[in-house]
């Protein structure tokens, strides 16, 4: 499953669009600054916020690709994929 990069870039522009202004932006240094300069780190909305956007799931922002029929015997029966093959 990936995240599609226009899922990816609409969330990125929300988040650079709230920051800026706020205390995190502040200078433009701080641990939480990644490279090229992009704040990576900080949350500018509430925690409320944050657990409505974890409690939530939209599958239309991913790509999936379909586990090897192999792997779903396993998830099927509970065993680990990483196993498959092993004598039990």
């Amino acid at each position: 499953m990936d995240v599609k990069p226009e899922a990816e870039t609409a969330h990125q522009q929300a988040l650079h669009e709230a920051l800026r202004g706020t205390v995190y932006n502040a200078g433009g240094t701080g641990y939480y600054f990644g490279l090229p300069g992009i704040n990576t780190f900080c949350w500018p909305w509430s925690t409320a916020r944050l657990v409505q956007r974890l409690d939530s799931f939209d599958p239309d922002a991913y790509t999936w690709t379909l586990p090897l029929p192999a792997q779903a015997d396993a998830e099927r029966n509970d065993q680990p994929a990483h196993q498959l093959g092993r004598p039990q």
